[in-house]
């Protein structure tokens, strides 16, 4: 097994692809904001959704930011 970081780690490009171990390889798709591999297409991290406060409505109708 190798000890070099996995899929899950936030932030880390690994120096290969874990799918075709070509090195150097990943480019940002700007379109869909995935990490892919530009060699076999092996997508390293999809687009984080982005995370703000939601809004719902109180028994009384009245809007909260939950």
């Amino acid at each position: 097994m190798s000890s070099g970081p996995s899929e899950g780690d936030a932030g880390e490009i690994p120096d290969k692809c874990p799918n075709c171990g070509k090195k150097g390889t990943f480019v940002r798709d700007e379109e869909s904001g995935e990490m892919v591999c530009s060699n076999c297409g092996f997508i390293l991290s999809e687009k984080e959704e982005e995370t703000g406060p939601s809004f719902s409505s109180t028994d009384g109708g009245a809007p909260q930011i939950t």
